[in-house]
């Protein structure tokens, strides 16, 4: 079991029907735990996510609620732990297309509020506001296929022709100027 905050995951590697069996105890023992501690669990807010290449999604796992009622927990394809999408294959598609999301709205925000700007203020404004959303956890979802890596990569580009000083220049000499890296290089160089 995995404990953040108020966060906790059961967790069983499931290779037989034993394992399954075996994770249900463990879902079994939760409830007579919260009462013992006096917390509360809230059952709708308790999911399934089984992750791998074949997933038997068969088998159904079972909650008491707080009526002493057992409840069947949904299945999920996606959830979101701390901030990231994890789905079923671990690709991590959902996650990318929320944070270029993200980044391309942050961009409009500095785009409309932000008319004339030095570099160095661009710089600063990108670092905080729309970078930083490409860069959380990076290390757990960073992108390997090159289709993605483009896409991440397709927002930094936009970013720096937001700078009418450097609008037609090439890539490359956009992020010499700013004194940045591309964002492939920083997520090769972190991990």
């Amino acid at each position: 079991m995995y404990i953040f905050a108020d966060d906790a995951k059961l967790y069983r590697h499931i290779e037989h029907p034993e394992d399954q069996k075996f994770l249900q105890l463990a879902i079994n023992a939760l409830h007579p735990w919260t009462e013992k501690w006096l917390l509360s669990l809230n059952s709708n807010k308790c999911h399934v996510v089984s992750y791998g290449r074949s997933i038997d999604t068969s088998t159904v796992y079972t909650i008491m609620d707080k009526n002493q009622q057992t409840v069947p927990l949904a299945r999920l394809e996606k959830i979101k732990d701390i901030g990231v999408y994890f789905d079923a294959k671990l690709d991590f598609r959902d996650h990318m297309h929320e944070k270029i999301n993200k980044a391309y709205m942050m961009l409009g925000l500095i785009n409309r509020n932000f008319k004339h700007m030095s570099i160095p203020t661009f710089v600063a404004l990108y670092k905080s506001m729309v970078r930083s959303h490409l860069d959380y956890f990076c290390p757990v979802w960073s992108p390997y296929r090159k289709g993605d890596i483009e896409a991440l990569e397709k927002v930094q580009k936009r970013t720096t022709k937001l700078i009418p000083v450097l609008k037609n220049l090439p890539y490359k000499n956009r992020l010499k100027a700013c004194n940045m890296s591309t964002l492939h290089y920083r997520q090769v160089e972190e991990i």
